[in-house]
């Protein structure tokens, strides 16, 4: 007898075997009615996960995803997105691993043609222990022969700005335990910065000695026409743990600019906060505008390092210490980028200041270029203005860069050395606020006295605007003119007013259009006579003095010069100096344009004097080295009635015409004095 192949259905335990199977049906429904509730929906979902298991062992495709991914990624980055390649998905783990063949992020249609991103080969794995707890982990990260080209044109927009807000949050990536990055290769054009950049990047942990799975980014390229070369290093990057701070130094070079940084990142790898020790030096700090975004001035070549702390937009430079030109500079200073716009705060000081340093802020030079530090653009201004004789550069500016952020600088010197200038101290707070540029308060300690006020420039005209007021106060004659000697020519009070304006990028530009006014006062002093004598032409009195040395004073009463500023051309309302034993009187002008004085002096006697040369005294010439002189063309009807008051009356009577019986009279000190203390001349009473 043949048994049956097929097999034999197990008799319910309910049933009889002649139970009819409608019953049978029935009974069993009864029976998992009667189940508790808990148990069938276990049972259910029990089913489902089988089920869906089975689906995604034997039914399931990865590469079904490929589509949707790309979008959901795209409408993140808000750019196009495609995956040419296959999705390879290992989901059983507590360390689930996926990876992504051929991802390709475009760029926005601004930015050209091309992708920004090329990934062959992408692979992340996130840890569930972790993720369960709230928080994200990446065992591994491995990127494949990446290919990274970063755009930003020169309104700033940037293609890796995928926020839609200016400015972009800082990049921050997920705690990374394994960091794989081989064969990796960024471009840079940024059209902002001037800087063309291309280098590559690898952290490979088949790499062998010393440099196993260490970062490394090299690169070079332009910055500002300049060659210009990267070196970016970090730690290990095999076992970064998330709660030690990762490693990095960096090295940098752009044409005589160079950098260099030491420093952690304390949460790997959140780039939106980390801190280094940094050093920088070059020729000029100028150079340093396109790298960093910051309008900073033309200096001599410096060197300065100090500590550097990055927290979200803003940026803490602390202890900072170094030398530009042949100054020290210490001091503090905060960067705050979080409005999209620059805003500068610090607080520096100088213990030693060489005022030529401070003259390249203005495009300036010394004069003698030995003994001093200067820039190559400092040495070819210097070499210009000696072949010219003029005092003025005409270096450019550059104001508009002065629109691109906004500041709030304080600094002092407390002491200062010059060359030809005597000044003791300086301070100043700078504000720098859309465009506008002042300096206000500035003070300037003289031996004796202090010249204090303001300077403006608005980059936002079309031609740039400047504005200077100053004031002298308290300073006397004898602490700026004839420093050091025991009895010098001239003592006394002086006090300055210079109030101007122009428009130029440059200083001579600025000078060339001044309007305005200049006074000058002396309330009150001494002066050598024999200068006094010589002012008058008195030339039996005056030689005499000169000849026998004699250091004998005379009263200065009063002296006064008010010139009005038109164009770039200084003429003089008022010259008076009223003396004990001569009254001047002047006129003439200062063209600041071609950078010339011409001026004349015409001295009375007050008392009898028996030869004066009835000719002024000139000041003429280029205004770095004007000559003095005495116009005696003025003096010829005078020598013409001496030579025929010889010829006809005897010769003794030759002496006659250059007899002065000294009418001249006192001025009015009072009235003069408060002229120019209309024109803003600070004259004490």
């Amino acid at each position: 007898m043949q048994r049956s192949l097929l097999p034999t259905a197990t008799p319910s335990p309910w049933a009889r075997p002649d139970t009819p199977a409608a019953t049978l049906r029935g009974r069993a429904l009864h029976h998992w009615r009667r189940t508790p509730v808990g148990l069938r929906w276990g049972a259910a979902a029990g089913a489902v996960v089988l089920a869906v298991v089975l689906f995604f062992v034997f039914i399931f495709q990865w590469n079904w995803l490929r589509g949707p991914l790309a979008g959901v990624i795209s409408g993140r980055l808000h750019r196009t997105v495609s995956i040419s390649g296959d999705l390879e998905v290992h989901p059983w783990s507590w360390s689930p691993q996926a990876t992504v063949n051929g991802l390709t992020i475009g760029n926005p249609s601004w930015a050209g043609a091309g992708p920004m991103i090329t990934f062959p080969r992408l692979t992340v794995s996130i840890s569930v222990p972790q993720l369960l707890r709230g928080r994200v982990l990446l065992p591994l990260v491995s990127a494949q022969a990446p290919s990274i080209h970063l755009i930003r044109d020169a309104a700033g927009r940037a293609n890796w700005n995928f926020s839609g807000v200016e400015p972009p949050p800082p990049l921050r990536l997920p705690p990374i335990r394994h960091f794989m990055i081989d064969d990796g290769h960024l471009k840079i054009d940024d059209a902002q910065r001037k800087l063309v950049f291309t280098g590559t990047v690898t952290s490979n942990e088949r790499a062998i000695g010393a440099g196993r799975g260490l970062f490394a980014l090299i690169g070079q390229g332009t910055l500002n026409a300049e060659a210009f070369d990267a070196q970016v290093s970090g730690g290990p990057l095999l076992n970064v743990d998330p709660s030690r701070a990762y490693p990095f130094e960096l090295h940098m070079r752009a044409g005589a600019t160079h950098a260099s940084a030491k420093g952690v990142i304390p949460h790997p790898f959140d780039l939106g906060r980390f801190s280094a020790q940094v050093r920088v030096g070059g020729q000029d700090l100028s150079r340093l505008n396109q790298l960093t975004g910051l309008a900073l001035p033309a200096t001599p070549p410096y060197d300065i390092s100090g500590s550097f702390a990055r927290v979200g937009h803003n940026v803490a430079l602390r202890a900072l210490t170094g030398r530009v030109g042949d100054s020290d500079v210490h001091g503090d200073a905060a960067i705050d980028s979080s409005t999209g716009r620059n805003r500068l705060t610090a607080d520096l000081r100088s213990n030693l200041l060489r005022l030529e340093d401070l003259m390249a802020v203005f495009g300036g030079a010394p004069r003698r270029l030995a003994g001093h530090t200067v820039s190559p653009a400092q040495a070819a201004m210097a070499v210009k203005l000696r072949a010219e004789h003029r005092l003025l550069p005409d270096t450019d500016l550059s104001l508009k860069r002065l629109q691109v952020m906004d500041a709030a600088v304080s600094y002092r010197a407390d002491t200062v050395r010059a060359d030809s200038v005597a000044v003791r101290a300086l301070s100043m707070k700078i504000a720098l606020s859309h465009g506008v540029l002042a300096i206000e308060p500035l003070a300037l300690t003289l031996p004796q006295g202090q010249i204090t006020g303001s300077v403006k420039i608005d980059s936002n005209p079309a031609v740039p605007t400047e504005a200077v007021d100053l004031k002298m106060a308290g300073a006397t004659l004898e602490s700026l003119i004839g420093r050091g000697q025991a009895n010098p020519p001239f003592e006394g009070l002086l006090t300055a007013r210079v109030k101007l304006s122009g428009a130029g990028n440059s200083v001579r530009a600025a000078a060339n259009s001044a309007d305005g006014t200049v006074a000058i006062a002396i309330p009150h002093g001494e002066i050598r006579q024999s200068i006094a004598e010589l002012l008058g032409v008195n030339l039996t009195k005056g030689l005499l003095l000169v000849l026998t040395k004699s250091e004998q004073e005379t009263p200065l009463r009063c002296a006064v010069a008010d010139f009005h500023a038109q164009n770039g051309v200084l003429t003089a309302r008022r010259m008076i100096m009223d003396t004990g034993v001569v009254l001047v009187s002047g006129a003439g002008d200062v063209n600041l344009r071609d950078e010339t004085v011409n001026l004349r002096l015409s001295g009375t006697p007050k008392k009898f004097r028996l030869i004066r040369l009835n000719a002024p005294i000139t000041l003429t010439g280029r205004l770095e080295a004007p000559k003095a002189g005495v116009d005696v063309s003025k003096a010829v009807p005078q020598l013409a009635i001496a030579g025929v008051l010889g010829a006809v009356v005897s010769p003794l009577a030759v002496l006659i015409p250059f007899v002065h019986p000294g009418t001249a009279k006192d001025a009015d000190c009072g009235a003069l004095l408060s002229e120019v203390a209309a024109h803003g001349a600070p004259v004490g009473r």
